[in-house]
């Protein structure tokens, strides 16, 4: 089964050091035929100067937020830009790069996709505290709820996003004042963005609780 034809394109947040992350990821999409994916690592904690801390984060201060932090936010940030930059028309994919995907995943995201609310303009498909391995991703859908409208992220693990949502942030996103997950938050009341969830996850955080991964920083 390929994966829809509603993604326009998946960009994955990466650290360049975690390989083992990076190789389950390009694993998945090798075997599964997926080539509209990006690795994005133009931001490394290693290279992070004051003075692009000062161009971008409001309060200046470089022991306020930790530069992997930084170096994420700025992250998702820049894919915001490409985003817009490349005219896509509809759906991007956006993973940070401790991502594992749920059992029957391409199957399931086709099938979430098809059924998405005329007025979304975020759609958090992640968590990260959920017993992935015991859940039975086989059960029936229920196609009339596979959605709900929330007013926040669960995280920015992995989430969708349009271009106009996009233009949308950009207006007000810069200078941020915390970890992306957060400024988002005040971001969506700014703007009245409409978020739904995915009523499970089906991209799982490795790291936190989930223990897959160690933490990177």
């Amino acid at each position: 089964m390929n994966l829809t034809s509603k993604i326009n394109k998946i960009y994955i947040v990466h650290y360049i050091p975690l390989v083992e992350r990076r190789n389950y990821l390009l694993k998945y999409f090798k075997q599964n035929n997926i080539k509209n994916f990006q690795l994005r690592s133009i931001y490394q904690r290693e290279n992070l100067s004051e003075e692009m801390y000062k161009s971008v984060y409001k309060f200046h201060d470089v022991s306020y937020m930790k530069p992997a932090v930084v170096c994420i936010t700025l992250e998702h940030i820049e894919i915001y830009k490409d985003i817009i930059q490349n005219d896509f028309d509809s759906w991007c994919l956006i993973l940070e790069d401790d991502s594992l995907f749920c059992k029957h995943f391409i199957e399931k995201i086709n099938v979430f996709m098809d059924n998405v609310s005329i007025d979304a303009e975020y759609l958090d498909i992640n968590d990260w505290k959920f017993d992935y391995k015991s859940f039975d991703y086989s059960t029936p859908l229920d196609m009339k709820n596979l959605w709900e409208p929330r007013q926040s992220t669960r995280t920015t693990g992995s989430y969708l996003i349009k271009k106009s949502t996009c233009l949308k942030l950009m207006k007000t996103l810069i200078p941020f004042e915390n970890p992306i997950d957060n400024d988002l938050n005040e971001q969506f009341k700014t703007h009245d963005i409409k978020v739904y969830w995915s009523v499970f996850p089906l991209i799982i955080n490795g790291g936190y609780e989930i223990g897959v991964y160690k933490t990177s920083y």
